[in-house]
């Protein structure tokens, strides 16, 4: 005779799942997987994914790409911490596939772990630094943490590898903001010659904060609002 747990109930049994150990068959040890605290209103579709996921992780605690697999559907529904967690183990396991230390750069980076994710970009270089993505998001790190002189190189590399990476030279901007160089900064921003949808929010936004640091207010309030919701991301093969 079968039957099925009621859905609050299962939901519990998930929620104690936390980090708890849980045996492999073939492993000298207990495997440790990441775990949302609650699945409470998470839709049943989902659950059971993360569920078959975590039992393929379980089935072969040594395979990377089951990891990574884990990890990819813990990123695509924001839990950004337990990604990190899963991409971790996947290049503990296997460190040699530059696309998993790119994720988990990333991942640490949205974690507030800025060194960590300068340590993911630096293996992810050693193996392929041929991704001017890579470069941009690793710039837009850097400014957030106050170091322009570092972020405006690796735009300048991105830009070497691929010159249409646009928001790499919506950084170079920015990096002339963060040093007080608000004319400069209007400079380069007249040079664009074309900037895609995505990006103008944030080149109006740019725009908007060097004309304002230039007391020219009534010419940069309407940029900050056409500015308002920008957002430093463009075209990025890798995470899709």
């Amino acid at each position: 005779m079968t039957f099925s747990l009621p859905s609050p109930l299962r939901a519990a049994l998930l929620a104690s799942a936390l980090l708890l150990p849980a045996c492999s068959s073939g492993s000298e040890h207990p495997v440790v997987v990441p775990w949302p605290h609650s699945m409470a209103g998470y839709d049943a579709a989902l659950v059971g994914v993360l569920e078959e996921a975590r039992a393929d992780v379980l089935a072969d605690p040594r395979d990377a790409a089951v990891w990574l697999r884990l990890g990819m559907l813990f990123e695509a529904h924001l839990m950004l911490e337990l990604a990190e967690s899963s991409y971790e183990r996947a290049v503990e396991l296997d460190g040699q596939v530059a696309r998993v230390w790119y994720r988990l750069a990333l991942m640490r980076g949205k974690n507030g772990n800025v060194d960590g994710a300068l340590d993911a970009y630096r293996a992810l270089e050693a193996l392929d630094a041929s991704y001017a993505p890579a470069w941009r998001r690793k710039g837009w790190l850097l400014l957030g943490a106050g170091r322009p002189a570092d972020a405006a190189a690796a735009f300048e590399r991105g830009l070497s590898i691929d010159p249409s990476e646009v928001v790499c030279r919506l950084g170079l901007v920015e990096v002339e903001l963060e040093q007080g160089r608000a004319e400069e900064a209007l400079k380069q921003l007249a040079g664009l010659e074309l900037v895609p949808p995505a990006s103008r929010a944030l080149s109006h936004r740019l725009r908007g904060l060097a004309l304002s640091r230039l007391s020219r207010f009534e010419e940069a309030e309407p940029e900050l609002i056409k500015g308002r919701g920008a957002r430093v991301s463009g075209p990025d093969p890798w995470m899709k």
